[in-house]
């Protein structure tokens, strides 16, 4: 389901308070806030915040900006990245770096200040997602260990490598939850039928680790 855009006849009085100070302070209600309105306790909140990093935090616009400009690249949002990039460029980081940000490259600083703030993303995380632990390892954010089915094709076009081929991993069971009952429904029989079939008859295919 797609939540429509609210327009400003239709808003409530709530609504119209929140818009009204979005756009006074962005120019206009755009992208995300569109949507955010049709909560109006979360819109306000999750754009004070915003507000706060962006116009109202210790740090000095160039590393506000860049800030923004890391974030929104580590986690892919275009949206942001667009909405800023020019700003950053404005506040004095070159261009260059930018672009090298853009690339998910590591870009060159001059200014201590700024290198060191670009530095801080490297901070360790983990996860109980492996997705998100492989787009981390894809960009050199560290070591993740990973399930080899979904990480396969990395680790054959180079994108990945095996380190530490001797460690022991323990295996790991794949497990299908579904809704008590005293009988599994059929399609659910069907659904695990078809995956014993599937991953019996689609073994990983064997790679080096040692490589």
């Amino acid at each position: 389901m797609r939540l429509p855009v609210i327009k400003p006849d239709e808003m409530t009085g709530r609504q119209q308070e929140i818009a009204a100070r979005i756009a006074g302070r962005r120019g206009a209600v755009r992208g995300p806030f569109q949507v955010w309105l049709n909560s109006p306790e979360l819109c306000e909140r999750v754009e004070a915040l915003g507000a706060f990093v962006r116009w109202e935090s210790a740090l000095p616009p160039r590393l506000r900006e860049l800030s923004l400009l890391i974030a929104a690249r580590h986690v892919d949002a275009q949206y942001s990245w667009n909405a800023h990039v020019a700003k950053c460029v404005e506040e004095g980081i070159p261009q260059a770096a930018v672009d090298a940000i853009a690339r998910n490259e590591t870009p060159e600083f001059d200014d201590p200040e700024v290198r060191a703030l670009h530095k801080i993303r490297n901070v360790a995380f983990s996860s109980n997602s492996y997705i998100a632990l492989q787009k981390a390892a894809v960009h050199g954010r560290g070591i993740a260990l990973l399930p080899v089915r979904p990480a396969y094709d990395d680790l054959m076009n180079g994108t990945l490598k095996v380190l530490l081929p001797e460690l022991p991993v323990p295996s790991r069971s794949l497990y299908a939850i579904y809704g008590s009952a005293a009988r599994a429904p059929r399609k659910v029989e069907v659904f695990l039928s078809f995956l014993t079939e599937w991953f019996s008859a689609n073994p990983i295919p064997a790679f080096d680790r040692a490589s």
